[in-house]
């Protein structure tokens, strides 16, 4: 059963409550019953028609008879009760609450606009059958978990505030964020983040700063999907995360403005608004602020001579740097209603950032032992790096007169460019760091690079019947990048060039696609299956020489769902999908970058995609106080892309890291998400995922075979858990942990992290203060170790050290969201409400 439309459109709209007196006699009349005179206020009690408890939080919505159109709706307070006016002569009222029945008091004629009609108690009944959506009150970030898609509504998180979005997702249960800004869903790495349900260039790929320039107060929500049906594209095989931006509904002008300051510097001030009236809906918002993320790290290589075992070579790497970012943003769309069945949307949101980043890297060059130690380096980066991005989206939707039919076409256009200027020096001293009278060495380095993107989509829903629906639609996709890097050497104040790293790169993809889905439910037992067909057309190269690599494919994507709701207020689902991820454009380019001159990654022009078939068989189920899921899964990717390190031929003390295809990943396991509800001022959620990994296969090497591989069995869990005290005063403790893992050529070693906030309500509830605190023990590092028979290299790597921000949150015309945890046991919600 389908949520309704309607009932989700109102659980974001909170009209003030219009509250009317009794002035008179009655004089008009609603099924034979005769009502007092005076202005027109509806009134009644909401209540459960099982445990009679009232039920706060219900939505009342009036609509006009002539069009159907809403016209007004409000909320039942914490007895069940309600108020709504009107002027109306002919209207219908609907009355919803997530799991229980919709009730409709419909054709209502009145004979006078004024008085007070009373509707007494209204029961709703429980769905208990269908279990499509089961409230449990919980205080912070609401959680819609199903067995299709987890929506976290994360507004109100305490730890993020004031941060960015890389501060939710880390504490969304599920996701988890490397130190460098690297997304992984379930251990695999390999997932697709969207932004209003479209790929975003701020975002994309591995551009792990992307989530770093977006204001945690812009985004709404973040939803969860594991195993995407046709609809979604192919891409991303651990899943998809798409992050949704702020975009109100209600009536007339309300928003919110939220200021902080922090330590280390962290200035930012952030504004939404919205205003409705009529068929318009206008939305905006805007932010600017100043950030500084130091952070600290180091290398400890060994490199052996295979033919003499006394001349090991140490090299060890200390790091510190600063990064400072200036972000600006602006975003600016419209909704407008030309009648109840066509909407056409359209935003646009434009970027600028500056940065001015820092880093000094101290090499110690050993034979024999660490402490012999010969050759001092002090190696110093001033950067600036400037980004500009923008976006326009247009959306028209078309609804037809069967519910659930409709058409939807979207447009949109994105357009990013960072021009980055990097300047190099380094120093020589002895072991007994006393300066060399060799010359320095210095150099410049140039970035500049482009990326545009067009994407044009329109998918169609039609009901077959009561349950059944076919949905089909298409998708085109064009895509241009562009990097021209250069390096050159400074020489007796000369600048020459250096050829062994100049790279002028372009990648063009242009990609065509087409699904179809069918679903149906018979009783308690439900199915989807559908197949998405894509045409890719890809082409690269470096314009130095001319040579372009050209590959053009039509791949299968079919997917398959089958569920079953049981009688015990749970469900199960069984689904099976096959999946790609293509080469990134830092995958495929030979770009070499030189900020750590000892330890090089580069990309491949040869490397090809990798395929996933994903199958999972999940089970929820729900108490009064509290929410499970449990999702076996396994993946078996095929072509594996994955990232190797080498000792370089012409440099004994410099490793290389390249992408390579490998043969095989195997991944199995089971995830745990939760909810529960222990006492009033405490409620716990999170997720524990145990997992078996292993990859394995041959690369080619210098002409040779070469054999990598690793597996282990390794856990990761995340516990939130919420108090509040006095109704007004709310804390929050982030617990995050991840188990060693064995990977391809060495391990990671265990990581453990605890973020803490606190937050108060003041102002008659329309402001909210918090003090947040990210990383309490400065232990979110990365700590590796990678060897082969050549080399031994460990990392120790804090990319951004504790943060403490207090932050101010204020609401214009705007009611404290109440959050809340739903469960869906097994359909996906069919609506995409971007």
């Amino acid at each position: 059963m389908k949520v309704n439309l309607s009932l989700l459109f109102s659980l974001f709209i909170c009209i003030a409550l219009a509250k009317g007196q009794n002035n008179g006699t009655p004089s008009y009349e609603h099924k034979g019953v005769l009502f007092s005179e005076g202005n027109l206020t509806i009134t009644g009690i909401i209540v459960d028609e099982k445990t009679k408890n009232p039920l706060e939080y219900t939505t009342i919505s009036l609509y006009s008879l002539k069009d159907s159109s809403i016209v007004i709706g409000t909320l039942s307070d914490e007895k069940g009760k309600f108020f709504i006016e009107t002027n109306l002569e002919m209207f219908f009222l609907k009355i919803e609450f997530i799991a229980y029945q919709a009730k409709t008091i419909d054709r209502i004629r009145l004979t006078n606009k004024q008085g007070v009609w009373d509707l007494g108690i209204i029961e709703l009944m429980p769905i208990l059958e269908t279990l499509q959506n089961v409230e449990v009150r919980a205080e912070k970030s609401s959680v819609m978990m199903s067995l299709d898609k987890r929506v976290f509504n994360v507004e109100k998180d305490l730890v993020s505030e004031g941060g960015t979005a890389e501060d939710i997702l880390k504490n969304v249960p599920g996701v988890w964020i490397d130190i460098n800004g690297n997304v992984s869903l379930r251990s695999s790495g390999s997932a697709r983040i969207l932004l209003n349900g479209q790929p975003s260039l701020l975002i994309d790929g591995e551009n792990s700063d992307g989530l770093r320039q977006i204001q945690a107060n812009a985004i709404d929500r973040i939803e969860i999907i594991t195993n995407p049906s046709a609809r979604y594209e192919a891409a991303g095989t651990a899943g998809i995360i798409n992050i949704i931006l702020k975009k109100n509904e209600q009536k007339g002008l309300n928003g919110s403005v939220t200021s902080n300051v922090g330590h280390p510097d962290n200035f930012g001030l952030g504004v939404n608004m919205n205003y409705r009236k009529n068929k318009l809906n206008f939305f905006t918002g805007m932010g600017a602020w100043y950030v500084n993320r130091p952070g600290l790290g180091n290398h400890r290589n060994r490199f052996f001579n295979l033919e003499n075992s006394d001349s090991t070579l140490y090299v060890n790497m200390d790091r510190t740097h600063e990064q400072r970012g200036l972000p600006i943003n602006f975003r600016i769309g419209a909704d407008y209603y030309f009648n109840p069945k066509n909407t056409l949307t359209t935003s646009f949101y434009y970027r600028t950032n500056k940065d001015k980043n820092t880093s000094e890297l101290i090499y110690k060059d050993a034979f024999g032992s660490p402490e012999h130690i010969h050759l001092i380096t002090k190696r110093q980066e001033k950067e600036t790096e400037k980004e500009r991005n923008l976006s326009a989206f247009l959306r028209h939707k078309k609804s037809f007169a069967k519910k659930g039919h409709q058409v939807t076409t979207d447009i949109w256009y994105e357009k990013e460019t960072v021009l980055e200027n990097s300047f190099y020096e380094e120093t020589y001293f002895d072991g007994e760091n006393r300066q060399l009278d060799t010359s320095d060495f210095s150099q410049i380095t140039s970035n500049n690079s482009g990326n545009e993107v067009l994407i044009l989509k329109s998918y169609y829903v039609l009901p077959l019947g009561k349950e059944s629906k076919f949905e089909g639609g298409f998708q085109s996709s064009f895509r241009s990048i562009t990097a021209d890097y250069s390096a050159k050497e400074i020489i007796d104040n000369l600048e020459m060039a250096d050829t062994n790293f100049v790279n002028n790169f372009k990648y063009e993809e242009i990609i065509h696609a087409l699904y179809a889905n069918y679903g149906n439910k018979i009783e308690r037992f439900s199915f989807q299956t559908g197949l998405r067909v894509e045409y890719a057309d890809i082409e690269s190269g470096l314009a130095i020489n001319g040579e372009n690599n050209i590959s053009q494919s039509i791949n299968y994507f079919p997917n398959a769902f089958i569920g079953y709701d049981l009688f015990n207020d749970s469900g199960l689902k069984l689904s099976y999908s096959r999946r790609i991820e293509r080469p990134t454009f830092l995958d495929l380019t030979p770009f070499f970058t030189l900020r750590d001159r000892r330890n090089i990654w580069r990309g491949n022009p040869e490397i090809r995609p990798e395929f996933t078939h994903i199958f999972e068989l999940g089970y929820i189920k729900y108490w009064d106080r509290g929410t499970l899921s449990a999702i076996a899964y396994f993946r078996k990717t095929d072509d594996v892309i994955k990232r190797i390190q080498r000792v370089d031929e012409r440099f004994p003390e410099t490793t290389i890291t390249q992408a390579e295809n490998i043969d095989i990943k195997r991944n199995y396991g089971i995830e745990l998400t939760y909810s529960l509800l222990l006492t009033k001022w405490w409620r716990l959620n999170g997720d524990l995922n145990l997992f078996h990994s292993f990859s394995g296969g041959t690369y080619e090497f210098q002409r040779q075979e070469t054999y990598v591989g690793g597996e282990s069995f390794s856990l990761t869990s995340k516990t939130i858990s919420r108090f509040t005290f006095w109704d007004k005063l709310n804390s929050q403790l982030t617990l995050s942990y991840s188990a060693p893992r064995t990977t391809t050529q060495g391990v990671n070693k265990a990581m453990i992290a605890l973020d803490f906030a606190t937050s108060i309500d003041m102002l008659k509830n329309n402001g909210t203060a918090t003090l947040s605190i990210r990383d309490l023990f400065n232990s979110r590092r990365r700590r590796s170790f990678s060897e082969d028979e050549t080399f031994y290299s460990e990392d120790n790597f804090l990319w951004q050290s504790r943060a403490i921000v207090l932050s101010f949150h204020y609401r214009i015309n705007q009611q404290k969201k109440q959050s809340q945890i739903y469960s869906s046991p097994i359909k996906e919600n069919d609506e995409e409400r971007f």
